[in-house]
């Protein structure tokens, strides 16, 4: 690293040996920079990063040093300084830093909304930077979920609404279409999308709600999908549409599942005092005379 620093030091015309680097007081050597050069990108970068790597978290040099880089539109090194130093506690109370986080995460939702073979990272970056921001709550992040809906990134656009304190993410999920709830739990499952178990969930409820559990039916996630509604006690809807469909063997199996998840329920109690060998319809009968389940009485 001293020779690092060394070399970086030099192309701003400091001389130093790597060794002159290692015995001198990194803290005095930064503030010397900063003097002297704060008006030299290179030299704001190399402060910076030295500060970052020998941990000198003064507040008035970092929030000098911010300002300087938004004043020079620095970018792209002002996001590698931000996300470097989220992490440090002593740096959020900053006067200017929820201003240098707005910049940059502003910055890569316009160059994601520009579109070009480049617009899938940029997109992909501005959601990364919300995330780690310290002020995700007080971000607005509508234009980031227009442009994720507009690429039909709807993982993307609904993560977006839930890490914000706009809260409009089942809204999102409700206007979709179920090919493209689909796709969306496609998206979840072949790429990183933050939140990815909750944005699940969320659409689980949504093909719940509206009954249309055929959209699942033969994919992959199907089984996510039955695991989810025996964990929430929410069977019901999925039991009724298989048996009046005459598939009495799947919805049998559904129930078996159910009972053994929620063994304490009386619907439960009523499959398990059936003899083993009980056919799937007197299961059935067992389970919905319990929950008063009149369709399912009526199929059977």
């Amino acid at each position: 690293i001293a020779l690092i620093y060394s070399t970086r030091l030099q192309e701003s015309g400091i001389h130093q040996t790597p060794a002159d680097f290692a015995s001198s007081s990194k803290e005095g050597l930064v503030r010397s920079l900063w003097k002297n050069y704060s008006h030299d990108a290179k030299a704001i970068c190399l402060v910076a990063d030295m500060a970052l790597d020998f941990e000198i978290f003064d507040a008035s040099l970092w929030d000098a040093v911010l300002r300087q880089m938004l004043q020079l539109r620095l970018t792209a090194d002002l996001q590698r300084v931000l996300v470097a130093s989220a992490g440090i506690p002593e740096l959020w109370c900053l006067p200017c830093l929820e201003q240098a986080w707005l910049k940059v995460i502003q910055g890569s939702v316009a160059r994601a909304s520009t579109g070009g073979a480049q617009s899938d990272k940029w997109t992909t970056q501005a959601l990364d930077l919300v995330m780690q921001s310290p002020f995700v709550l007080r971000t607005q992040v509508g234009q980031l979920v227009d442009v994720c809906h507009e690429k039909k990134k709807y993982g993307m656009a609904i993560a977006a609404a839930m890490i914000s304190s706009e809260g409009y993410e089942n809204k999102i999920a409700e206007s979709l279409s179920g090919k493209s709830l689909m796709a969306m739990l496609d998206e979840l499952r072949n790429s990183s999308v933050p939140l990815s178990g909750k944005i699940q969930t969320l659409v689980f409820d949504v093909i719940d709600s509206r009954e249309a559990y055929h959209l699942a039916l033969g994919t992959t996630h199907f089984g996510a999908l039955v695991k989810h509604l025996i964990g929430k006690d929410a069977i019901n809807g999925l039991l009724t549409k298989t048996v009046t469909a005459g598939r009495l063997a799947d919805a049998a199996r559904l129930v078996k599942s159910y009972s053994l998840s929620h063994a304490s329920k009386p619907a439960a109690e009523a499959v398990a005092e059936l003899d083993e060998q009980a056919e799937d319809a007197d299961v059935l009968r067992a389970f919905a005379q319990q929950l008063q389940l009149t369709t399912v009485l009526q199929a059977l």
